[in-house]
């Protein structure tokens, strides 16, 4: 007669079994993981309403063009003045608007702007690989004693995750590469604004426009509303150039 297997008749079950039921149950932990930060991804958050274009509507740079006109105008004076920018209005001149990666892998639409006290929030989609996802950046810009431009990023978000310091990290590196690749200019208004974004890098906020340069030397926010109080100036070698130039080809 033979023998029964001693770790069989203990438990129950043999070593094979128990180490099958242990993979089945990580199998599904994992599936149930995967599942959860895709939900996460794939999150729309319920304060992201992009503006919409009307059928046979095109997208306008008419407010942007009204505020450079304002400045222009103002700047002639040659006193200090507000230049208010409603969100509203913002948003609306955004609306329909695609930038484009150069590589052409990723691109970003609906873009809109929320204004508050303590910041200003973007938020866009980011089509990646046939994927819709959601992204939003709080920015907190702020003038130093020595009046340069921070814009600390607060908070990333995609979907529902946050990956802020992840996604600082890796856009620090990235920009540092793209230094390294080749020459940038960094007189630039775009090249400065990336630097501010992906770095850390406060600069000088001296535009060039017609009259000659203008100087951001004061900032207020209020939810809807931002009001930037600009100085003309003298001419000033290097300011970066108006009017503003996307920081990704914009359609």
């Amino acid at each position: 007669m033979s023998q029964p297997n001693p770790q069989i008749a203990k438990g129950g079950k043999s070593p094979y079994l128990r180490r099958r039921r242990a993979l089945l149950i990580w199998l599904v932990i994992d599936l149930a993981i995967a599942a959860i930060l895709l939900g996460l991804l794939l999150y729309r958050p319920g304060t992201y309403k992009p503006v919409g274009l009307d059928p046979g509507q095109q997208p306008s740079d008419q407010y942007l063009q009204a505020l450079y006109a304002q400045v222009q105008r103002q700047a002639r004076a040659g006193r200090p003045f507000d230049l208010p920018i409603d969100e509203g209005d913002l948003n609306r001149a955004l609306a329909g608007k695609v930038w484009l990666d150069p590589s052409g892998q990723v691109s970003l639409r609906g873009l809109t702007v929320t204004i508050r006290d303590d910041g200003i929030t973007l938020m866009g989609t980011a089509e990646l690989h046939g994927a819709d996802l959601v992204v939003s950046a709080g920015v907190h810009p702020r003038l130093d004693q020595d009046g340069w431009l921070h814009l600390d990023v607060t908070k990333v978000k995609v979907g529902a995750l946050n990956l802020t310091p992840v996604a600082l990290a890796i856009a620090k590196r990235m920009y540092k590469q793209r230094l390294q690749d080749g020459p940038v200019d960094m007189d630039d208004i775009g090249a400065k604004v990336a630097g501010a974004l992906l770095d850390g890098a406060a600069f000088e906020p001296v535009l060039e426009v017609a009259e000659g340069h203008v100087r951001l030397i004061g900032l207020t926010l209020r939810p809807g509303r931002a009001v930037l109080r600009i100085a003309p100036v003298g001419r000033i070698t290097g300011a970066a150039g108006w009017p503003l130039r996307p920081l990704l080809p914009c359609s």
